[in-house]
């Protein structure tokens, strides 16, 4: 038996080597090899099958048609470019970021893009999308044309590379953003004290609005994924994060959202299965060791601290260095 494996596995190289020989005699080159393993990094992926080696799902997706591509480009500008924007970012009518979209990131071939711009969408906080009447192909052509630019991102979410475009952020009415911040934020804020002199703490008028939206909070929950990657979390928890007042910070809302998407840069979404929003109540029920993300201030969370039930390891600057969040173990 091993006689005959060895004679058919000698038969089977032969004839391997030979259509080598033939295939270099007729000026075609023989097929690459396949990509596989950490000592292949570098190996260029095959035609069609995208980039495999991309960090994030939409640059490994394959290459799409040019010619689609470049009909996509015209109905998008069209279409949807007033709403989202020339870099699919958000534009002038208040449109969602189409890069930071799970409805683009699922999509393959149009599949769930269709259904929105076909149907419309209403979601809470955002104005109404309307329905449109194109025909199928043109949509699949404005869904290829989204992928390619969501496969030149430098990261999920960020921009594609190339110049990039030159977005005027100074818009609205003051007198009613001053009204606003008088009825709902003077409360708690001033501009003439802990807001003093904000705008200089931004190089541009952007950096300013991306980190008055999400301030740190990047950088809290890449603490929270550091730790448990240090020594192995148990659980982690999220607490609401509010002041000593009890005012919920208006970016808790979207903890579940920030969550997922730095699990996913990561490549660590086994810690959903890990993570449960805080509940002070049952803090006696947390495995030992356990993390929770808080924030300075939160006075429920403190008083489990003087109850020595839960213990500070480490803060979190906000993005103007003041201490905001808080990491605290069970």
């Amino acid at each position: 038996m091993r006689l005959r494996y060895q004679i058919a596995t000698g038969v089977l190289v032969t004839l391997s080597c030979v259509a080598v020989v033939r295939a270099v005699q007729r000026g075609t080159p023989p097929l690459p090899a396949q990509a596989g393993g950490r000592g292949n990094r570098g190996a260029a992926p095959a035609p069609g099958v995208g980039n495999p080696q991309a960090t994030f799902p939409a640059g490994q997706r394959p290459a799409g048609d040019p010619a689609l591509i470049t009909r996509g480009n015209a109905l998008y500008g069209v279409n949807c470019r007033l709403c989202h924007g020339s870099d699919l970012r958000g534009g002038d009518q208040g449109g969602p970021n189409l890069l930071r979209s799970a409805v683009v990131f699922d999509d393959q071939n149009g599949e769930l893009i269709g259904p929105v711009v076909s149907n419309g969408r209403n979601n809470e906080g955002m104005p109404t999308m309307p329905k449109f009447t194109l025909p199928a192909d043109d949509v699949r052509a404005i869904a290829e044309y989204i992928h390619s630019v969501m496969g030149t991102l430098q990261g999920q979410g960020g921009p594609p590379r190339g110049t990039p475009a030159q977005l005027d952020i100074l818009v609205g009415n003051a007198a009613a953003g001053q009204a606003y911040f008088a009825k709902n934020c003077a409360t708690c804020h001033s501009i003439t004290g802990d807001l003093q002199g904000i705008g200089s703490r931004a190089a541009t008028p952007m950096a300013l609005q991306n980190g008055w939206l999400g301030g740190n909070i990047g950088g809290a929950l890449e603490e929270m994924i550091a730790r448990d990657e240090r020594g192995g979390v148990p659980r982690i928890y999220f607490a609401t994060l509010q002041s000593s007042a009890g005012q919920v910070d208006g970016r808790d809302q979207y903890m579940d959202a920030y969550w997922r998407f730095y699990l996913t840069k990561h490549r660590r979404t086994d810690l959903l299965a890990r993570t449960a929003r805080f509940d002070g109540g049952a803090v006696n029920a947390m495995p030992a060791g356990s993390l929770v993300l808080a924030n300075v201030g939160n006075t429920p969370v403190d008083a489990l601290v003087s109850a020595h039930q839960l213990h500070p390891v480490t803060t979190v600057d906000e993005l103007d260095g003041t201490p905001f969040f808080v990491v605290l173990q069970r």
